[in-house]
């Protein structure tokens, strides 16, 4: 996050892709690991891990677009 909001503040339209699709592919991975063992364990904490990072892409995934779209006007 500190690497993000850093790219934020320069604000290098490249660099802040690079890391939101990093933290995208990133989020992703983890939130399928946790997935992967709450349905192997029926481990709570893993099931609230994956959808907590699940819900990270898609507020990473809604920022990328509301940035890029207000960037072009």
């Amino acid at each position: 996050m500190i690497i993000l909001i850093a790219v934020n503040l320069k604000y290098n339209a490249y660099f802040l892709k690079t890391v939101l699709l990093t933290l995208i592919v990133g989020g992703i991975g983890i939130g399928t690991n946790h997935l992967v063992h709450f349905l192997d364990q029926r481990s709570l904490v893993n099931g609230v891990g994956a959808i907590e990072n699940y819900l990270l892409v898609l507020g990473w995934i809604v920022g990328w677009k509301i940035q890029f779209r207000k960037s072009r006007k």
